[in-house]
């Protein structure tokens, strides 16, 4: 592949990545809205269905995001390697501080359902 393939290629990663974090957020919010409205009121197998479905859903988009983030770090400094004129190369971290934002939030929005459910009042 050229260099210019290459860059099309990881932008059009890069493009999915993004898609992915919009879903991601869209399912986060609907996920800590459901859980505000409705979290009391869910039984137990109600809770525990949407939780593992929340669950399944979220950790495919993490996963998602991971390896098309890496493809397109990969592509990008390939494309680097075949460059005259770029002067700065990808950095390999950007796949793993994705994830490492990601677990923390699903982890924050099971503890805010957990609350919910739980409360004193």
């Amino acid at each position: 592949m050229t260099e210019a393939e290459l860059l099309e290629a990881a932008s059009n990663n890069w493009s999915i990545v993004i898609s992915l974090l919009t879903i991601f957020i869209s399912v986060i919010s609907g996920y800590l809205v459901v859980a505000y409205l409705a979290g009391k009121e869910l039984n137990t197998q109600q809770a525990a269905l949407v939780n593992a479905l929340y669950g399944a859903f979220v950790g495919f988009c993490v996963y998602a995001i991971y390896m098309f983030s890496s493809a397109a770090v990969e592509q990008a400094k390939l494309a680097f390697e075949l460059s005259t004129q770029r002067s700065m190369a990808p950095s390999e971290v950007i796949p793993f501080v994705f994830v490492s934002i990601n677990i923390p939030i699903i982890l924050a929005s099971y503890k805010f359902m957990w609350d919910i459910r739980h409360s004193k009042a």
